[in-house]
């Protein structure tokens, strides 16, 4: 997920449109650069020295691009935008602002992940400028606490479980994995467990709301 930074605004007044923001309705426009780019740019990289010509249709970019499809566009932007508006609150991902993007699509796909060693390009570019102890430090997500939530509110648990039992009745759910779960792994593991605990439950309130249980 890109770096955020977010300021207070009004609730419900509509968030601006200025560089760096990416509001909800640029998503395809975005989308359609980087894919654009992508096709478009020279069959080699420039050469630069002691760095190897990769093709520009190169495993990574294709993979990059399928992340930005999916766990962009269609994922992460959506809620952390859709999340903020609600409550006032502007965001803004420098990392997707127009020069940024633009200055990745030139760039070799090597500089981008260099062996196993991701953020390369990034890294080395703000060497000098971030502290060395935040260039190594490791990457932190934001994830819902769901799980513990689970464990100590009975009601939440009450519906969470009762709709993962339904998937399981549905049959997209081995039933077995399902006892599994919620009769072991998320009560000794709920900080990791919740989160699959969470999207199943989602899926079957998803399901029930489009059509009657299958379940006998």
């Amino acid at each position: 997920m890109p770096a955020q930074s977010a300021s207070k605004r009004p609730a419900g007044s509509k968030p601006d449109r200025t560089r760096g923001h990416l509001p909800s309705t640029s998503f395809a426009g975005l989308l359609g650069r980087v894919l654009a780019g992508l096709r478009h740019c020279r069959a080699r990289t420039p050469a630069t020295p002691g760095v190897r010509e990769v093709p520009s249709g190169s495993l990574i970019n294709r993979m990059l691009a399928y992340d930005w499809r999916f766990t962009l566009a269609d994922n992460d932007l959506p809620k952390v935008i859709g999340a903020t508006t609600v409550a006032g609150v502007d965001v803004r991902f420098p990392f997707l602002d127009d020069r940024v993007v633009d200055l990745s699509l030139r760039l070799p796909p090597n500089y981008k992940l260099r062996g196993l060693a991701l953020r390369w390009f990034f890294k080395q570019a703000s060497r000098g400028f971030l502290p060395d102890a935040i260039l190594r430090k490791k990457k932190h997500g934001f994830g819902l606490p769901f799980g513990l939530w689970l464990i100590g509110h009975a009601p939440l648990q009450e519906l969470a479980f009762e709709s993962v039992r339904a998937l399981g009745r549905r049959g997209i759910v081995r039933p077995e994995f399902v006892e599994r779960l919620l009769g072991r792994h998320v009560h000794e593991h709920p900080a990791y467990y919740g989160e699959l605990v969470f999207i199943f439950t989602m899926l079957e309130q998803w399901l029930a709301a489009q059509r009657p249980s299958t379940a006998s």
